[in-house]
């Protein structure tokens, strides 16, 4: 997907076990998971997260996420925050000390940034009796969200200042950026009357102000809502000066899922919801661990109509009955507010569902979702900690280079009946090019070693073993439309895509060069098929345009003026050791390896993939070369 959201690869946050036990309906694996959790967490973020009250080893999550969680706003959040959004979500308490979730809207601009450590936003943008509260003290929490990519960012901050003219200046304390899972992609626009009217301080609609119980408009946006946003407080405290303790403001985050997720209560007052497996930071069940207060923003997509509920939440460890849960949020009411047609926006329908939303079997909102089997047919070796497996075709099966496939795996339910099962879903890139499964009847995914599904895959699956295929899906791929060169670059697992990309780029002769970044080069995967199709690419582009002035050393050739493009395949081991030739290089991607396989970066269209710390260096460097953002396209390998 285009300019996607991603996170560097986060440790895994519980001690786990896995374990093949057997086949279930279909062919269906079952996995036992046995997961070392302290039911009832000793403190904050970090006991939510490993239950290790303070017994830390270097190796918890709780320590480990600090190298996520960061102090600044890297200069690409800046340039997110302040050129690609229109709606801010923002986590703030009223003159109360209540917890709320808003949503603040303007053209992209509204948000500048005048350091790493610095927001402000725009008068105007705060809709009409939204019940958030903004004073110097303020602890703000703050979520920037591209529906359209699935891009999100967070920032944690305090209010610094509020301007004569009413703008807001933000000091961000804490900044992460998240994964796309379980978000619904929309097309979200601003209707500008709507908006100058919000400018203007119209109200546009009757609203409503309560205490009591939910009426019947509200409870059916909460029952077939797919995405909301929820706000926590790490402190009691009202508005004011910041709290003493490091981190303890608000934050908001996105909760997601299939139509129907969020569950209410007959008494209009209570609502639950599943937790699912996310980034493993915890920001928000940490905050609910030492507060119970929170707040709820619901948004009717079609008609701009907001929500806004603020209560209490408690966290049921061990509640996993609803589908895909690895434990249940229940939340009980304390006063909403409803705008009908507050926020400014056109009609933004889900574009495409999430592949990570659990299915709600039984129910009518979301009907199970549909899952194919297919069979393994072969298992090869492709690097270290890296293999390809290969799946027959089911009929019809397609899709386009740069997409990923994603499954369903039953795995033992801890913690519940005898038999009980629940479903996990994963992801991985489709690394055969889509003629080449067409023609052959099989297509493959490569998988590195990383974590629970990937380790049982790695050790477990044979071929005659069935896997349950939900669909393909993904927007990261080659645009149709542009003939411009392409860069493509790739860190460690992110090669999947890129090999398919590099094939397919070959098929419609668009110049490529393809830069791959591994830590040792035993890791690199694909590496001696991909330097042959670069070398048989540029010599039949040479030939066809005339110039016979051959290739150069890793598969790339040069072609002359208005001959076919060269095709070029470099590598680089980051920990160095590896002489030149052949394609190898020692260290990390650099201005100079950039411009000897490109020439000119900024002519090129990039796509890239691989760790986020990766992706943001390189991000970064091509900015630095004169590369247009929006000429960059990234893909995250932890969706």
């Amino acid at each position: 997907m285009h300019q996607a959201s991603r996170l560097s690869k986060a440790p895994p946050s519980l001690a786990s076990e896995l374990t093949f036990s057997g086949t279930a309906q279909r062919g269906v694996p079952v996995v036992s998971l046995n997961v070392a959790m302290a039911a009832q967490p000793g403190g904050g973020k970090a006991a939510v997260r490993c239950g290790c009250r303070g017994a830390c080893t270097r190796n918890c999550s709780c320590k480990k996420n600090g190298e996520f969680i960061r102090p600044f706003l890297p200069e690409q959040h800046r340039a997110f925050y302040s050129s690609m959004l229109n709606l801010l979500y923002i986590g703030a308490r009223d003159q109360q000390g209540r917890v709320w979730a808003s949503v603040l809207a303007g053209a992209p601009g509204f948000i500048t940034s005048d350091g790493p450590n610095h927001l402000a936003i725009a008068p105007g943008s705060q809709l009409p009796a939204d019940p958030a509260h903004f004073v110097p003290g303020s602890s703000v929490g703050g979520l920037g969200l591209d529906m359209a990519t699935r891009r999100r960012n967070r920032v944690n901050a305090t209010a610094t200042r509020l301007a004569a003219d009413g703008t807001l200046h933000l000091r961000a304390e804490q900044t992460v950026g998240n994964c796309p899972k379980y978000i619904q992609t929309r097309h979200v626009r601003l209707d500008a009357a709507r908006l100058a009217a919000l400018q203007r301080g119209e109200s546009g609609g009757d609203m409503v102000d309560s205490t009591g119980p939910l009426g019947e408009e509200q409870l059916a946006l909460i029952r077939g809502a797919d995405t909301f946003f929820l706000a926590t407080c790490g402190s009691k405290a009202a508005p004011g000066p910041a709290p003493a303790q490091p981190h303890a403001g608000c934050d908001v985050s996105h909760r997601g899922g299939p139509p129907g997720f969020v569950e209410c209560g007959a008494d209009g007052l209570s609502l639950q919801w599943p937790d699912y497996a996310g980034n493993s930071f915890f920001m928000s069940l940490g905050n609910l661990h030492v507060n119970p207060s929170a707040g709820l923003l619901f948004i009717d997509w079609l008609s701009g109509g907001v929500l806004q509920l603020s209560g209490t939440a408690e966290i049921a460890y061990d509640d996993r009955s609803m589908p895909g849960a690895q434990r249940a949020v229940r939340f009980r009411l304390a006063a909403w507010h409803w705008a009908p047609t507050a926020l400014p926006i056109h009609p933004a329908p889900v574009l495409e569902r999430s592949p990570y939303n659990p299915r709600l079997l039984g129910s009518a909102a979301a009907p199970a979702a549909h899952t194919t089997a297919v069979e393994c047919v072969g298992v090869a070796e492709e690097a270290a900690g890296i293999k390809t497996f290969s799946f027959r075709a089911p009929p019809g099966f397609s899709y386009a280079a740069g997409q990923f496939a994603s499954f369903d795996f039953e795995v033992a339910a801890e913690g519940g009946a005898a038999g009980a099962t629940r479903t996990l879903h994963r992801t991985w890139t489709l690394s055969s090019h889509p003629a080449d499964a067409a023609a052959g009847g099989a297509f493959t995914i490569t998988v590195k070693r990383a974590g629970l599904m990937s380790g049982w895959l790695h050790d477990s699956l044979r071929p005659g073993m069935e896997l349950q295929l939900r669909g393909v899906g993904g927007e990261f791929v080659v645009r149709q439309e542009s003939m411009r060169p392409v860069l493509l670059l790739a860190g460690g697992i992110g090669i999947t895509p890129m090999r398919v990309m590099f094939q397919e780029l070959v098929r419609r002769q668009v110049p490529a060069a393809l830069l791959y970044s591994v830590r040792r080069p035993e890791e690199a995967a694909f590496l001696p098929e991909l330097t042959r199709l670069a070398q048989r690419a540029s010599e039949a582009a040479a030939a066809a345009a005339g110039n016979s002035s051959g290739s150069s050393g890793g598969g790339g050739g040069s072609t002359g003026p208005g001959a076919r493009p060269a095709y070029r395949v470099l590598v680089t081991a980051t920990g160095g050791g590896i002489g030149g030739g052949q394609g190898w290089r020692s260290g990390r991607v650099d201005a100079a390896l950039v411009r000897e396989a490109v020439g000119d970066p900024a002519a090129c269209d990039v796509y890239m993939c691989g760790p986020g710390g990766f992706m943001d260096a390189a991000t970064a460097l091509l900015e630095g070369l004169g590369v247009d953002p929006a000429n960059i396209h990234t893909e995250s390998f932890d969706f």
